[in-house]
């Protein structure tokens, strides 16, 4: 059984990334090495985000208020703001997406033969 910590680890931080890499890249017009080092992360993960090979869960997480804390995220890497201030952006993201209760759909998609009603972490929280 996957744990709702591994669903975020494996689909909804990637997906953050992705938006904010692309911000990044489009609105700043970094490149994807200058994004990666700005991030903290790989220029070949930064590609992978960028070819959908990560972080691909758009139909899930698309709204105006995920692309508002992608921006804020982005904004503060730029404004070259500390890691903890970058990092509590991305908790409040983080906890907006858990709030929203896409976790469970994700984690129903991610483990085979998972049921929302039988898992007693998605049954017991879902709204």
């Amino acid at each position: 059984m996957l744990l709702h910590s591994e669903v975020e680890a494996q689909a909804v931080i990637p997906f953050l990334r992705t938006t904010v890499a692309k911000i990044l890249i489009d609105k700043y017009e970094l490149t994807q090495q200058q994004s990666a080092k700005k991030m903290g992360i790989t220029q070949a993960t930064i590609s992978n985000y960028m070819n959908r090979s990560r972080g691909n869960i758009e139909l899930y997480l698309i709204t105006n208020r995920i692309q508002t804390y992608s921006e804020q995220i982005a904004d503060a890497i730029m404004n070259e703001s500390s890691e903890i201030v970058v990092g509590e952006k991305f908790e409040v993201a983080l906890k907006f997406i858990r709030e929203q209760g896409i976790i469970y759909d994700l984690h129903q998609e991610l483990e085979n033969n998972h049921t929302i009603k039988d898992c007693p972490l998605c049954s017991s929280r879902r709204k």
